[in-house]
């Protein structure tokens, strides 16, 4: 039964530039940079006949192409951060198709989490780190930004069923 979510890839060269900033928070788990992304919609866990019918529906899905930025780092979980991120700054071109993601996917009977979406790539799980840690990290990366880089497709993921869920799998990548 695969767990799937759909996201958008980002360039390399982001990549490696977010994954120089790792370390210096004791208790921190580092995503890996070939799985850093930035999620559309969490799927969940699926059988086969369902992870076919995704694979159909999301093929309707229209968009042009975009261009996105990181702007800053922040944490999810304010009293005990659980993860930390870099922040994608506000696109409406990105938010359009993320409400596109979630409604294709209702329509095609799926429970999607109706939690206000929040664009990021998480960068690492904080849950065994220090909030002071996390303030500080934060802090020292506070004017971090990124050179705009293009979206021209999505990706529908899959993940392993374990805490952090990596290593990542492109299943179907579709191109605007």
């Amino acid at each position: 039964m695969p767990r799937l979510f759909t996201g958008l890839k980002i360039p390399r060269d982001l990549a490696t530039s977010l994954s120089f900033l790792r370390g210096g928070i004791a208790g921190a788990r580092w995503i890996e940079p070939e799985d850093y992304h930035i999620t559309l919609s969490f799927i969940g866990d699926v059988d086969e006949e369902a992870a076919q019918k995704i694979v159909m529906a999301l093929e309707t899905i229209q968009a042009s192409e975009f261009t996105l930025k990181v702007s800053g780092f922040d944490s999810f979980g304010s009293k005990k951060p659980r993860a930390l991120f870099a922040s994608i700054e506000a696109n409406e071109a990105l938010t359009n198709l993320q409400r596109s993601h979630d409604t294709t996917l209702r329509n095609a009977g799926l429970a999607i989490d109706a939690r206000k979406y929040v664009p990021h790539i998480t960068v690492a799980r904080t849950s065994q780190a220090k909030r002071e840690d996390i303030a500080g990290f934060l802090s020292s990366n506070v004017g971090y930004i990124s050179p705009p880089f293009k979206i021209s497709e999505f990706v529908l993921f899959s993940a392993k069923g374990t805490i952090g869920g990596g290593p990542y799998v492109a299943e179907e990548t579709y191109g605007f």
